[in-house]
């Protein structure tokens, strides 16, 4: 029986897991398939280490993949990095080559599990954002009011000048 780390894993472990030893874990579970060298995989280090962060409880198995590797067949992994989502057991939702944390949230949705982040949101407070959602326009002459402006029909082309 396999012991998963909880949390972010920085290693892949070429000790892969067995198929049904994955399926025995219980709850939701993030398996990520890749290799140390790839350079997808170095990208999205930072966006899964952030996701991890928020949801410090979740096991995260990372796989060292390659040609003839059997768990990664079975999953069907044709690009790294993969992250499958399996709850109790059963994939639940992928993501393949991940560069943002958004994506990795939506990863979370899809396989219906509510993101629980206990960090603070970086959003502005709402009066914020509601002020600038209301906010009035630019006007479109500029800066001047000149009705004048504003109704002035540019002159037709081919008219020479010629009122309208």
């Amino acid at each position: 029986m396999i012991n998963p780390v909880t949390g972010f894993n920085p290693d892949y472990s070429e000790q892969a897991p067995s198929a049904p030893e994955l399926a025995a874990l219980p709850g939701p579970v993030l398996v990520e398939f890749g290799t140390p060298w790839c350079g997808h995989c170095g990208a999205a280090a930072n966006a899964v280490r952030e996701f991890m962060a928020d949801h410090p409880q979740m096991p995260h198995i990372k796989i060292y993949d390659g040609k003839g590797k059997a768990l990664g067949r079975h999953f069907r992994v044709k690009l790294w990095p993969t992250l499958i989502v399996l709850h109790d057991g059963v994939e639940t939702a992928r993501v393949v080559r991940p560069t943002s944390v958004s994506q990795l949230r939506q990863l979370l949705l899809q396989a219906g599990i509510p993101h629980t982040s206990h960090r603070r949101s970086a959003r502005r407070p709402l009066q914020w954002r509601l002020a600038r959602q209301y906010r009035r326009p630019a006007h479109p002459a500029g800066n001047s009011l000149d009705s004048t402006s504003l109704y002035q029909t540019p002159p037709r082309s081919g008219t020479a000048g010629h009122p309208v």
